[in-house]
């Protein structure tokens, strides 16, 4: 019988796998009760990234002024302490980062920096240097409040995220996943058997995670 850390590695995998496509859910968590957080890396181009929670344990954040000098409030611009971590509240920080160049996500909206539209044109175009196309890539596809956001399931489950990780469902202005259904049209039930819908604390979607005992392998004799 396989102990829990494979488990946890399938899971490890599977977190990886969302926050490249950029529709992890930060509160998130799985069975081991951490926090689905990423790292500071900034995405390339093709990537969307997501903005990753702050390392509390390697550096402590404590104020705005920690922020500032970490590596996500260049990159991301989450410039903001809030909540023991560095988020995105301000459009003058989103405009001078790393990531508004590359993406074209330049307005600070819900703690990101997202693209700006003033109709829903502008969200099915391509943006920045990697020419990110925010309908086709995150189903960012209706302008609202002044940016790109999610909000229909059939957007959503035309994306890269709703293939390989089950972000499906249209919620809140995000593809997040939101049901077992969704988990079990992935790529990562598929491949890693990550076919259970784990809820998120805040009800803005979860993850897709193996069942308990399973090392997520295929063909795999116990």
């Amino acid at each position: 019988m396989h102990d829990d850390g494979a488990r946890r590695l399938v899971l490890a995998i599977t977190m990886t796998i969302t926050a490249v496509v950029g529709g992890c859910n930060d509160e998130a968590r799985d069975r081991t009760g951490r926090a689905s957080g990423g790292t500071a890396t900034v995405p390339g181009p093709g990537t969307t990234g997501a903005v990753p929670r702050a390392d509390k344990t390697k550096s402590p954040i404590q104020s705005d002024a920690d922020c500032r000098k970490a590596p996500v409030c260049k990159d991301f611009g989450a410039c903001t302490h809030k909540g023991g971590q560095c988020t995105v509240t301000a459009d003058g920080d989103c405009v001078a980062s790393t990531f508004c160049k590359m993406t074209g996500k330049c307005v600070a909206y819900d703690g990101q920096c997202r693209i700006g539209a003033a109709k829903d044109q502008d969200c099915n175009t391509p943006h920045g240097v990697s020419g990110l196309n925010p309908c086709e890539s995150k189903g960012h596809c209706t302008a609202k409040d002044g940016v790109c956001v999610a909000t229909k399931d059939e957007d959503c489950a035309k994306t890269q995220g709703c293939q390989e990780t089950g972000h499906c469902t249209a919620k809140d202005g995000r593809c997040v996943v939101g049901s077992e259904k969704d988990c079990r049209r992935s790529m990562a039930c598929a491949k890693l058997k990550a076919c259970e819908f784990l809820p998120g604390k805040d009800g803005r979607g979860g993850l897709c995670a193996p069942p308990e005992g399973s090392d997520g392998h295929e063909g795999h004799n116990h």
